[in-house]
């Protein structure tokens, strides 16, 4: 035998305002209509138009490098280059860096080799991995 009274029916939640308490449930209220699918459109655009510019980019650097570039190396008795990363990859952007592969130098010559290439660019930044000989 249950010896409690009753609870009462409309019991008072403690916290809880009269608003809170007369909230037409969820189904009721023409507020809780779902939000409108994601518009991906403008989003799309804006990628591709990034994408364009990245690929601009890299052939406006690598023309640079063409130019700019085999000169300087032959000066130095370079024996290989190789053009790799962003630019190479056609995913740079306007601060990216240039990177070289470079064999066959003098290690004295590097410094100067990297001073000379960053003059040449002017642009961007050098980031030249070279292995020289052992002359």
């Amino acid at each position: 035998m249950n010896t409690q009274p009753d609870a009462p029916k409309n019991r008072l939640t403690i916290g809880c305002s009269a608003q809170t308490r007369n909230r037409q449930p969820a189904s009721d209220n023409p507020m809780s209509s779902p939000p409108p699918p994601f518009d991906f459109s403008r989003l799309h655009a804006r990628q591709a138009r990034e994408q364009a510019e990245a690929v601009a980019i890299a052939a406006q650097l690598a023309a640079l490098v063409l130019e700019r570039v085999p000169p300087i190396l032959r000066r130095y008795g370079a024996g290989r280059a190789w053009l790799f990363g962003s630019v190479a990859a056609g995913r740079c952007h306007g601060r990216s860096d240039v990177d070289l592969l470079v064999l066959g130098i003098a290690a004295a010559d590097y410094w100067a080799l990297r001073h000379d290439l960053e003059q040449a660019s002017k642009t961007t930044a050098v980031d030249d991995h070279t292995f020289g000989s052992t002359s």
